[in-house]
């Protein structure tokens, strides 16, 4: 028997405990309850507290951003930046192209600016043209890019899309800004910096698709 479309439910991305309703503890509405002061009152806040952390925890893993401080800013704004590009419409273009341009959004620009000048940082000598060369065979940025301009034909050459891509980064105060920061978060953890671009070049791939 097919299921009607009447009965479809849409899919939550979310699975486990991020799919299950926050239990109250006996305090009903938490904003009204904390000024309590009973004892019973008190463990029902620290169990929500802890609750709390555990899910929040979960979220990280979720989006498969380490947490190895989580005591640390980089760690939580990281966080911040993958829920707004996942949810907000004021991190989306506000006029998205058709076809493969929509790949291209201020976090992934971004990426491009910091991704450069750690190549430049060991290569001074190198013009962004090479630098954009270099990148364009290492991975996400070859997979990124040969799949955003799939079908053009032999002629097209990546480098100098990521090169053209690069220039535009730097004429935008907005994705030079977002830059500025991912910069400092690459040089306090450098090894996790790869899977932060990984996790940014593969959603805006994945919404790309949705988009379709």
């Amino acid at each position: 028997m097919k299921q009607t479309r009447k009965n479809k439910k849409l899919s939550s991305p979310y699975k486990g405990i991020l799919a299950t309703p926050f239990p109250d503890f006996g305090l009903g509405i938490f904003e009204e309850s904390i000024f309590t002061t009973s004892e019973q009152s008190k463990e029902a806040r620290e169990k929500w507290a802890t609750e709390e952390w555990r899910r929040m925890v979960a979220l990280l893993d979720h989006y498969r951003i380490p947490h190895v401080n989580l005591y640390g800013a980089e760690t939580w704004y990281s966080l911040a930046l993958v829920l707004a590009y996942e949810h907000l419409d004021a991190f989306k273009p506000s006029r998205p192209k058709r076809g493969p341009g929509r790949l291209w959004n201020e976090f992934t620009l971004a990426c491009l600016v910091v991704d450069v000048r750690r190549l430049r940082e060991g290569n001074g000598a190198a013009t962004l043209k090479n630098l954009c060369a270099q990148l364009e065979a290492r991975e996400p940025w070859r997979s990124f890019i040969r799949r955003k301009n799939m079908g053009r034909g032999l002629s097209y050459d990546p480098g100098e899309t990521l090169y053209r891509n690069l220039k535009k980064a730097q004429r935008d105060r907005t994705v030079m800004a977002l830059a500025a920061v991912a910069w400092k978060a690459y040089q306090h953890d450098p090894e996790d910096w790869p899977s932060t671009v990984t996790l940014g070049l593969g959603s805006a791939q994945k919404h790309q698709r949705l988009r379709k």
